[in-house]
């Protein structure tokens, strides 16, 4: 018999949620990034500062593993940020 989800319960999904997030988006944004950064060079800090937006909003506004996810997202966000200014620079190979 199924009853109410646990602290656990709910903690485990926040946690596989924003783990997927931060994934999801350093990933997936990298992709969009690079394709758009040719295509529309505009169109690339736009849409993933959009991106940001909307995972900040989930983090803030959503429910307990769509605010994990959101979170995850914005996590994803700052470290692609990292990532892209120091591939930008030279610094990672």
């Amino acid at each position: 018999m199924q009853g109410e989800p646990t602290r656990f319960d709910v903690g485990v999904a926040v946690v596989i949620a924003g783990l997927f997030g931060v994934l999801a988006f350093v990933l997936v944004g990298f992709e969009v990034f690079s394709v758009l950064l040719f295509v529309v060079p505009v169109g690339a800090p736009l849409f993933l500062g959009a991106a940001a937006l909307g995972g900040a909003w989930l983090a803030v506004r959503g429910r307990r593993s769509a605010r994990g996810f959101g979170a995850g997202m914005v996590v994803g966000w700052v470290l692609l940020a990292f990532w892209s200014s120091g591939l930008s620079i030279g610094v990672f190979p």
